[in-house]
């Protein structure tokens, strides 16, 4: 057996992976975990001291006690591989060598535990194989622990995965998981995995770490990259085959790395590098297809991703202003204000049929619930209309008596049969019915200095007037003489006369046209009839404002719903046609570049998922081999 091992470090302040381990009975590699454990503490070396990573040092830990322990007791275990509990307690005895390590570690670098979630103190991986030789065959055991790996190398099966990631769904996944959920590290309950495998054929046993493979597309590329350094850079006159063999994988498949890389293992069944080329030229031949064509589906779905992306990068870059201005047109062209292009473009959606038989179910419940108010008139209206209905009442009382001779202006002619008791208590009667008016104030001043009269003030100027009364106080105090008691039931009569209520009707929309209506009531009448038009159009304006706040509501609430259908119809439309829709609005150009990213993703996604599918096929005819982890009889954990 040849032993090999290289490492190339990617870390300015010391590479985190410890040295590996390759002699001919078992290979260690152990990567430091620089995320959890970049806590730096001052320790001594040779030549001074220096600071150095808690992941650095727990790799190095682990893996002097890991070499320690095989070289005390892997001998004797080769005679017990059948028994599964000797295997269980070889690795337990080893999980003990490995605490005792870290804690010894601990206590001498006086470093005190670790109380954070995230940090860890000593925190490594473990991937490690003993090798146990019966004649032309080679049992392997694999120990690990995390995310570092055991791989055989297998002329007839190819690349071969022996080790199962401590993380989350880690089989049958064609590249790692980045969330490990099982490491080494100082009081942390760890657990230590083992599986055993017979090798019946020559090949290639190694553990790596995950800069190894991590950086690859797929298995098929770093299969490919082994046999193709297999093949093609390893010199035939190296003196040793270990040693050209992993002098070759340094250079060749590493030149460029993003992370530390560590690998060691052996070449079993092999005596030279010609024989190593020959066995492995086969698999190549057989497998090199496949690879390449793995490759180019990678790089077909890589591209696409690409592209996607940078679609993706423009519609985040154009979404919010473009979404924002196509929802604020489409709001103004759904109540009918402009772009009407837009309107009969999104009326003819699928999505949109039904907005004429919404919009008319929310102008109908506007109206039911708003148009009686905006029709009626206020209270202030009311009460002026119930005044004037009084008032030609009282005209047209005044109009019957004086044509039967009976009513004087100013105040009465000779009695008449209808008038009931004394003209002094008659003129007291419409003194105080004068009084009780609100409008009385359209003839006699009611206040002096801004202060009110008291009302026998007024009452001195209502008689004073009447002397010589002019056409309104003439007109006042015969309507006020027209309501006493001795024409109630005049009164009590015209409020049921239906023709009489014709008549004030007519005289309440026309009231020049009222021939007993007097000029003070008709004078009223206009006053009447101007605040009833002014609250009137108070209240249209209030149902107005209501309909339209109710509508722009609607239509938020229904463009939202059907946002996404309306925007992939404007995304398929040609630029001209935006440019139509939008009546040349400036948004038109972002919206045709936001449009061309949208179809170039809605189109893509397909794309995508056919170059997947084919990644995917050929992966699952690939790894019926590489997940040898699969077939292993014995395995455990401890």
């Amino acid at each position: 057996m040849e032993p090999f091992q290289f490492q190339k470090g990617n870390k300015n302040n010391g590479c985190e992976d410890a040295p590996p381990v390759a002699v001919s009975s078992y290979s260690i590699i152990c990567d430091g975990l620089g995320g959890a454990g970049s806590t730096k503490y001052l320790v001594s070396e040779e030549g001074g001291t220096v600071n150095r990573t808690s992941a650095y040092l727990g790799s190095r830990i682990v893996s002097c006690a890991t070499d320690s322990y095989f070289k005390e007791n892997a001998e004797l275990l080769g005679e017990y591989l059948s028994e599964q509990k000797s295997i269980d307690i070889f690795v337990q005895g080893l999980k003990e060598k490995i605490t005792e390590a870290l804690e010894r570690e601990l206590e001498r670098l006086n470093i005190e535990p670790s109380k954070s979630r995230t940090l860890k103190v000593f925190p490594t991986t473990l991937a490690s194989a003993l090798y146990f030789p019966f004649g032309d065959r080679l049992k392997v055991l694999a120990v690990w622990a995390g995310d570092s790996r055991v791989y055989i190398l297998s002329p007839s099966k190819g690349l071969q995965l022996f080790s199962v990631d401590d993380a989350e769904g880690p089989k049958g996944q064609m590249n790692s998981s980045s969330s490990m959920n099982n490491c080494i590290s100082i009081h942390n309950d760890f657990r230590l995995n083992y599986a055993l495998f017979e090798m019946a054929e020559p090949g290639v046993v190694f553990c790596c770490s995950d800069g190894c493979f991590d950086y690859m597309k797929s298995p098929l590329h770093f299969e490919w990259l082994l046999l193709n350094t297999i093949l093609e850079c390893m010199p035939e006159d190296g003196s040793s085959l270990g040693e050209v063999f992993a002098a070759s994988v340094e250079e060749y498949m590493y030149e460029s790395i993003g992370d530390d890389t560590t690998m060691a293992g052996i070449c079993f069944c092999m005596e030279s590098i010609a024989q190593m080329k020959s066995l492995y030229q086969g698999r190549m031949a057989a497998f090199g297809k496949d690879a390449e064509e793995m490759n180019d589906y990678i790089k077909q779905l890589r591209a696409m991703q690409s592209q996607r992306d940078a679609a993706k990068k423009m519609l985040r870059l154009l979404e919010s202003q473009v979404k924002d201005a196509v929802r604020t047109q489409a709001c103004r062209a759904f109540t009918r204000q402009t772009p009407e292009p837009l309107y009969d473009f999104m009326v003819k959606l699928p999505c949109c049929r039904d907005f004429f038989q919404k919009a008319r179910e929310i102008n109908e419940n506007v109206k039911e619930k708003y148009g009686p108010e905006a029709e009626g008139a206020g209270g202030r209206t009311a009460d002026l209309k119930e005044e004037c209905i009084y008032l030609l009442r009282c005209d047209y009382v005044k109009a019957k008596y004086e044509a039967e001779g009976g009513l004087i202006p100013g105040i009465v002619k000779r009695p008449n049969r209808a008038y009931v008791g004394t003209l002094a208590a008659q003129v007291v009667e419409t003194c105080v019915k004068m009084l009780e008016r609100t409008d009385l104030g359209m003839v006699v001043p009611l206040s002096s200095g801004g202060e009110r009269k008291p009302q026998i003030s007024v009452l001195v100027e209502i008689l004073r007037r009447m002397k010589n009364p002019d056409a309104r106080m003439a007109d006042f105090w015969e309507q006020s003489f027209c309501t006493t008691s001795m024409f109630e039931d005049e009164h009590r009569r015209l409020k049921g006369d239906a023709e009489f209520g014709r008549m004030v009707e007519e005289a309440l929309h026309e009231p020049e046209k009222c021939r007993f209506a007097s000029r003070l009531t008709k004078q009223r009448i206009q006053q009447y009839q101007a605040v009833a038009a002014q609250e009137r159009n108070a209240a249209r304006g209030r149902f107005e404002d209501i309909h339209k706040k109710r509508m722009e509501e609607f239509v938020r609430e229904y463009y939202r719903q059907r946002e996404e259908e309306i925007l992939d119809a404007l995304s398929g439309q040609l630029p001209g046609t935006l440019r139509q829709l939008f009546q040349d609005n400036p948004m038109a150009g972002q919206l045709n570049d936001w449009a061309q990213a949208r179809r170039k993703l809605n189109g893509i996604g397909e794309d995508i998922q056919a170059a997947q599918k084919k990644i995917d096929s050929l992966w699952e005819e690939y790894r019926t081999d590489y997940e040898l982890f699969n077939e292993v009889g014995m395995r455990g954990e401890v």
